[in-house]
């Protein structure tokens, strides 16, 4: 059950800041355009942390397949399982109007 606290399952934070510091410059920016751009980051995530692919669906409450697909980008992943998988390793995503 979501009672809407902000729970983390991914806590090698360290980890992940200093995988982040390390981003290669054709890593997608902290603006999102498109699925393949979320799937990058929920990927590196699960990387820094350590976890394999199995580990990181497991604790994130979702199936493999669904993770892997994600990761790659699919189109047609569902929205709420992926707010799901970013809440729990630890990554926002947050939306602002564009200015041009």
């Amino acid at each position: 059950m979501d009672d809407g606290r902000r729970v983390s399952y991914f806590p090698d934070r360290e980890k992940i800041m200093a995988e982040r510091a390390n981003t290669p410059a054709d890593f997608p920016s902290g603006i999102i355009r498109t699925p393949k751009d979320i799937g990058q980051w929920v990927r590196r995530a699960r990387k820094a942390s350590g976890k394999t692919l199995a580990e990181a669906a497991a604790l994130t409450g979702v199936g493999v397949r669904f993770l892997h697909e994600l990761e790659h980008g699919k189109q047609t992943a569902s929205l709420g399982k992926t707010l799901l998988v970013l809440q729990r390793m630890g990554l926002v995503l947050a939306i602002s109007e564009r200015r041009e």
